[in-house]
């Protein structure tokens, strides 16, 4: 396999391993659910609310994603891809 070939084949892995990242955690953002990959930048005391970054995109949940809390309390969720808003969930 020449170099070249090599390269390719690399940073095709890589982007297919990015977009597989970005997709759970974007599914689970439209679910309300807390993110998986990305890790917690700023959040709220006790709510698990807040933002998560993840490589090149970040979420901002707004409610309670507790696990005690018997009913997921969400109130927004925003998906920013390299820091311009992709969507927007209230």
């Amino acid at each position: 396999m020449s170099k070249s070939k090599r390269i390719i084949s690399i940073i095709i892995v890589i982007a297919a391993v990015w977009v597989f990242l970005f997709s759970c955690d974007i599914l689970r953002c439209i679910n309300y659910k807390k993110s998986v990959f990305a890790f917690p930048y700023v959040t709220s005391d006790g709510g698990g609310a807040g933002t998560y970054i993840g490589l090149g995109y970040s979420f901002k949940i707004k409610g309670s994603l507790m696990p005690e809390d018997n009913v997921l309390r969400v109130k927004s969720c925003k998906c920013y891809l390299f820091g311009k808003l992709l969507l927007q969930y209230q």
